[in-house]
This record gives structure tokens, sequence and C-alpha cells, in this order.
């Protein structure tokens, strides 16, 4: 049996993936956040065209980890490293960007700024549309703008 090497990426893919059911079921964050910085740290350690491919999911997955546990700071900053990742990797029209926009309207309706929000869960809409119009992504960003809406007391732009 051979085992793969300290610094593969599968083993950074696995300490990732481990990590986001930790985050997604609210248990073990700083543990998580550990394993998240390690995938980070293994991705840093390989070649340039491996790693460019990925970092944007690990600065993602970070946003998330800093986000729950309440360290919105961090998760901006997280979030901002991973949009310049999708932006050079992927271009600016990169389906990537939605999430961008879908965590940043987050961020927004945290601090009640409900237009600012919903101005960022229309370009998360838009960018999804160019994807699919059936996109699970579209109806979450259509639900997601009635509720701001709704938050606004603008009741019939809500329907």
């Amino acid at each position: 049996m051979e085992l793969l090497p300290p610094n593969h990426s599968e083993i950074a893919n696995a300490l990732s993936n481990y990590a986001l059911s930790m985050i997604g079921t609210g248990k073990g964050l700083e543990k998580a956040l550990k394993m998240l910085l390690k995938a980070l740290e293994i991705d840093m350690s390989n070649p340039t065209e491996d790693r460019e491919k990925v970092l944007h999911l690990r600065h993602y997955n970070l946003c998330f980890a800093y986000r729950a546990l309440g360290d919105f700071g961090n998760a901006r900053d997280q979030v901002d490293k991973a949009s310049r990742y999708v932006e050079a990797e992927f271009g600016k029209d990169s389906r990537y960007l939605s999430i961008t926009y879908r965590i940043l309207s987050d961020f927004m309706s945290r601090e009640g700024n409900y237009d600012e929000t919903y101005s960022l869960s229309e370009k998360a809409l838009a960018i999804a549309k160019k994807d699919s119009s059936i996109s699970p992504w579209v109806s979450a960003s259509l639900f997601k703008l009635g509720c701001i809406r709704l938050k606004q007391k603008r009741i019939e732009e809500a329907m």
C-alpha cells in the first residue's frame, strides 16, 4: 500500500471537504479552521499551475469558517482573496463570482444595508442566469431578492 505524500493535493482536498462538513454541522469550528489553513498551506507548496485552480475555493471555504466563528473581518478578507483568484483564473464574468456576491449580500444584510444587499443579490442572479435559467442558484437568488423586499416592507415588489 502506497501512501500519498503529505503535500499532495488530495490531502488538501480531503482536509477541506471534512472541514466543510464540520462547518455545516456547526461543530468543531476551530478545528475546521485549522484544517482549512493546512489545506491552503499544502496548496501553496504545490506548483503554481496546480494551485491556481483551487485557491479560490480554499479562500471561500476559509470565509465560511470565519463567518461561522463570527469573525466577519477575516471572512470578508477571505472572500476578497477568493474573488481576486476567480477573476485571475476564470475571468470577470465567472460563475464563481456569484458566490462572492451572495456572501457579500449576507454581510450587508447583517448590517441592515438592504439596498446594497439587494444590489449584490441582483448581481448574483445575473451571473447565475448565465449558467442556466433553471439553476438552483437562480431560485435561491430570486427567493433572497423577495426576502429583502419583505424586510424593506416593499410587499408588492417581493411578489
